[in-house]
């Protein structure tokens, strides 16, 4: 099946110890009872949902300290302001190709080894490690 009866116990969990999803999840995720959550998690727990299609934006990650890209202020009006007519292109192969040392620069302001994953992110790691989680489309870059 696809989620555990008890999911209330379940979430928030400890997710399986693998790569940097492996810390607790915090227990103020939210409540699980009521509204829309509630039917949701209601469904889960009836396995009425085995094939779930996750449709997310930049926001989840925003929420961790990864770096905006298209908002005023965000990372594309940042790389303008340090002389890049089009900060789209610093993302292609052919600008690491022909400006390593730049491109390096420019991936070395938007490390994020030290973020830590959101609720979101922790929510779509428990429909993955329950086998539900069919695709995830983002927008992230």
């Amino acid at each position: 099946g696809c989620f555990p009866m008890d999911l209330e116990q379940t979430v928030p969990l400890t997710p399986k110890a693998v790569g940097p999803l492996a810390p607790v999840i915090p227990d103020n995720l939210c409540n699980l009872s009521e509204g829309l959550v509630g039917e949701i998690m209601q469904g889960l727990r009836e396995k009425r949902y085995a094939r779930i299609v996750a449709l997310v934006g930049a926001g989840i990650s925003v929420a961790a300290g990864v770096p905006d890209f298209r908002s005023p202020g965000g990372l594309y009006d940042q790389l303008r302001s340090q002389g890049f007519e089009h900060p789209m292109q610093v993302f292609t192969s052919d600008f690491l190709r022909d400006n390593p040392e730049s491109f390096y620069k420019v991936f070395s302001q938007i490390r994020t080894e030290h973020l830590s994953p959101t609720q979101s992110h922790y929510f779509l790691r428990l429909l993955h490690d329950q086998g539900c989680l069919l695709r995830c489309y983002t927008q992230n870059i």
